[in-house]
């Protein structure tokens, strides 16, 4: 029998994944739209607030998941709405270096993972584990200044197979770490987090279109490739259209004719197997 997953995205970079009934959300950004400062002077969405788009669910619906993966601690991937709102009784997975600062606001229920080995997520009949993953969320002096990053690598399924492996890269840009993973657990999914944010300053600290380019010359053709994080915070300035064009442009029209890659909008959801 075929392992399934569910993946939905509701917003950004915060993501659903459901498997064997069991719902795991993916760096909760659950604020409603306008509420935080603009990140950015330049670009489609100069100077607005943030998030420029309300969620596509009721954020009641969200608050009460399986476990919660946090990637690492900056606003838009955990931010302050969700720390207020998420039930301190969460089970929540994180980085290992993360688990303190996790801890002083409350939640009891954590989590640490390491690259070293993937560990099982603590929910029976889950039948999902776990390893964090490496990456560089930017370059330069900006790269060094949003510090460390993580992405997870899930395997869903039975130790004994059928498995389907998920990589979520996180906050990265293409490089070694990224190309690393890849050829390491081989993943059936890819998610990525794209819209070529930039500050005002420095170069884009998340994924390219060149960077998703990059990332589909390295994968076989039969891995799924998913890229999120766009058109929701300001400095995020890679849309879905420009992106599709783009993918077009390089030989990938078959591509996203087939869903081999997924550009979902906020709220879609797909069964992959």
């Amino acid at each position: 029998m075929a392992t399934e997953v569910k993946i939905q995205l509701i917003r950004h970079a915060t993501v659903i994944l459901e498997h064997h009934g069991h719902r795991l959300m993916i760096d909760p950004m659950l604020s409603p739209p306008e509420v935080y400062d603009t990140l950015a002077s330049a670009g489609p969405f100069a100077s607005r607030r943030n998030p420029l788009v309300p969620l596509p669910v009721p954020v009641e619906s969200l608050l009460n998941t399986d476990a919660v993966f946090i990637s690492h601690d900056h606003n838009d991937h955990f931010d302050v709405f969700a720390k207020e709102h998420l039930p301190h009784e969460t089970n929540m997975i994180a980085p290992s270096r993360d688990v303190r600062t996790y801890q002083k606001l409350g939640f009891n229920r954590i989590l640490g993972v390491t690259d070293e080995a993937a560990v099982p997520v603590p929910i029976p009949g889950c039948e999902v584990d776990v390893v964090t993953t490496g990456g560089k969320h930017g370059s330069g002096l900006v790269g060094k200044m949003m510090g460390k990053v993580a992405g997870f690598v899930m395997r869903f399924g039975p130790a004994a197979g059928p498995r389907l492996t998920v990589y979520i890269a996180g906050d990265s840009i293409w490089c070694p770490e990224v190309d690393a993973a890849l050829k390491q657990y081989h993943p059936d999914i890819v998610l990525l987090n794209a819209g070529a944010a930039k500050l005002n300053m420095g170069d884009p600290i998340t994924m390219t279109d060149g960077d998703v380019l990059n990332v589909l010359a390295a994968v076989p053709a039969t891995t799924k490739v998913v890229p999120i994080h766009m058109e929701v915070l300001n400095h995020c300035r890679l849309t879905r259209a420009a992106l599709i064009e783009s993918l077009r442009s390089h030989g990938h029209a078959a591509d996203l004719e087939s869903g081999r890659i997924w550009i979902p909008n906020d709220g879609e959801s797909r069964l992959f197997s």
